[in-house]
């Protein structure tokens, strides 16, 4: 952005990695939910044909609860480009907060079709199935998430209270354990996750607490 004021990928990026810190609880000065928002927005004013773009406001937007606005950039980026699995990724989420199972599933499908290597297609396919209380199913998705990819803490946190809940004692601590390995301070982002159902975060935090992770209590239903 030094470099090119109007470079807009670069200020896309630039929210997600500011939306991660946050939700990492990565001790980053500046990175805040409002500066992520921002500069989405910034990227999208740019250069209204760049599909990344409308994807990351879409990303902010659904984790704000703003969810027809959030679809609305989400469909703007898959029109701009049908086969992009990032924003048929990103659609999967959104209905998986939703709580549009079918919908979530397919855009998940979509987007893996598309790019077979991508492990968030799992992970929300995975949290789909846990917020049914289909807690085999997830642990079976997102166990193939984290064998892609040894080092997706958002699988694992999933991983490790499905298997809690499922009574996989055993399992669920070492899952526990690879969370804390990679992101001892798991809970900064799960209490922001904007579930529709109010029973899926608590079920959450009970499996992470039943694996013997340090889990507050999820945040009020608004």
């Amino acid at each position: 952005i030094a470099l090119d004021p109007a470079f807009a990928a670069a200020y896309a990026e630039l929210s997600d990695a500011q939306h991660l810190a946050v939700y990492y609880g990565w001790d980053v000065p500046a990175a805040t939910l409002d500066a992520a928002m921002r500069n989405a927005e910034k990227a999208v004013a740019l250069e209204g044909s760049l599909p990344l773009a409308h994807a990351q406001l879409g990303r902010r937007l659904y984790m704000m609860k703003q969810f027809e606005q959030s679809a609305a950039s989400l469909n703007r980026a898959i029109a701009l480009d049908t086969n992009y699995a990032i924003g048929y990724t990103a659609l999967a989420a959104l209905y998986t907060f939703t709580g549009e199972y079918t919908l979530a599933l397919g855009m998940a499908d979509k987007a893996s079709r598309l790019d077979p290597y991508a492990v968030r297609p799992l992970l929300y396919k995975g949290m789909t199935a846990f917020a049914q209380e289909d807690y085999d199913e997830a642990i079976a998705v997102l166990k193939e998430g984290v064998d892609r990819n040894p080092n997706f803490s958002m699988a694992y946190q999933w991983l490790t209270a499905a298997h809690a809940l499922a009574g996989n004692d055993d399992e669920a601590r070492a899952a526990a354990a690879n969370v804390l390995r990679i992101s001892p301070k798991f809970y900064e982002g799960l209490t922001r996750f904007p579930f529709t159902d109010p029973s899926v975060l608590p079920r959450l935090f009970e499996g992470l607490r039943k694996a013997g992770l340090d889990a507050p209590d999820p945040p009020s239903p608004e």
